[in-house]
């Protein structure tokens, strides 16, 4: 859970408008901060305000960033923090090994699909028909349909933005993917 759904789950707009010295009054209205309000036009409820007055609306954490002058991210830390809010912060080295761990599926799914990819223009002309006549070889028939589609996934892995790359990988993973074209590669190698 992210600080900014902890606070949001936590602490409802009545609270903090409360805690950072905003007056309420009936029907949960109160004056804007926004605007020079001389009477009550800011309508708080569980999950949103608006006010009437000036339009502005937001959820607990946009209330207080405005009220108090701050960016989002500061709000929901203030919130937190005055709430005593737990919240589960990711450390350095345990981003580091995500993206460590990305890395080398990544490397893993470029060796993979190489290895392959050799194979293949191997098949190519080591198992090309020689007649117009000759029935084709069944490693020749997977050349011709696997090739292109192969080098293109490496070249994604290789050059195409990280949503491209991170599609490939996903793809390989899944279902066990990658592990039966390791196995197949094994298997093939001549």
């Amino acid at each position: 859970m992210s600080i900014y759904e902890a606070v949001r789950s936590k602490v409802n707009l009545r609270m903090a408008a409360e805690r950072y010295g905003m007056d309420i009054g009936k029907n949960s209205m109160v004056r804007c901060p926004f605007h020079d309000d001389r009477t009550p036009s800011m309508k708080l409820n569980n999950k949103y305000y608006y006010c009437f007055g000036c339009g502005a609306k937001g959820d607990v954490i946009s209330l207080v960033a405005e009220h108090l002058s701050l960016s989002a991210a500061d709000a929901a830390q203030r919130i937190a923090d005055d709430y005593g809010i737990e919240t589960m912060k990711i450390s350095v080295n345990s981003k580091l090994n995500f993206y460590k761990e990305k890395q080398k599926r990544r490397d893993r799914c470029a060796r993979v699909l190489c290895d392959y990819n050799r194979i293949l223009r191997k098949w190519m002309t080591d198992y090309a028909p020689k007649t117009a006549d000759e029935k084709l070889h069944p490693r020749f028939a997977e050349a011709c349909r696997m090739l292109e589609v192969t080098e293109y996934m490496a070249e994604l892995l290789d050059t195409g933005t990280m949503e491209e790359q991170n599609e490939v990988v996903d793809d390989l993973f899944c279902n066990n993917c990658i592990e039966h074209l390791e196995k197949y590669i094994k298997e093939n190698k001549e």
